[in-house]
């Protein structure tokens, strides 16, 4: 599957692309129903801010890997396993990029991986905290 495009579709369609399962509650808990008037506007703001830091170049920068190798500290990449917004193809390259990087990977994620397994990404920062040593 292509990564959805942000501006050819309605902001709460591409945001289902986030979830692993539009279906589940973490998704239906937040996105469920109809939108009023006010949800409309904040997604309309939310589109044209997107558009605003993100458009030009299209969602990413290219200096961004190369500057990347440039972080020594240590660095958690959480990735949702079906994540079709931001592919895991792109943790790697992030993960070859950092020198001092981990990459843990969260199954039946999406993008939104925090919000559909909140425990599993809550004991992924606590593990990579603890392995942290302090100054």
């Amino acid at each position: 599957m292509n990564t959805p495009d942000l501006f050819l579709m309605p902001y709460r369609r591409y945001i289902s692309f986030g979830y692993n399962d539009a279906r589940s509650a973490a998704f239906q808990d937040l996105w469920a129903g109809e939108p009023d008037d006010e949800a409309v506007t904040q997604d309309l703001e939310v589109m044209e801010l997107a558009a605003l830091l993100g458009f030009k170049p299209y969602m990413h920068d290219r200096s961004l890997l190369p500057a990347l190798a440039r972080f020594p500290n240590p660095a958690l990449l959480l990735w949702g396993a079906n994540d079709v917004i931001t592919p895991p193809a792109v943790a790697e390259r992030f993960l070859n990029a950092l020198p001092a990087a981990e990459l843990v990977t969260i199954g039946d994620a999406g993008h939104y991986a925090h919000l559909e397994k909140p425990v599993e990404f809550a004991d992924a920062v606590i593990r990579f905290g603890a392995g942290l040593k302090s100054d």
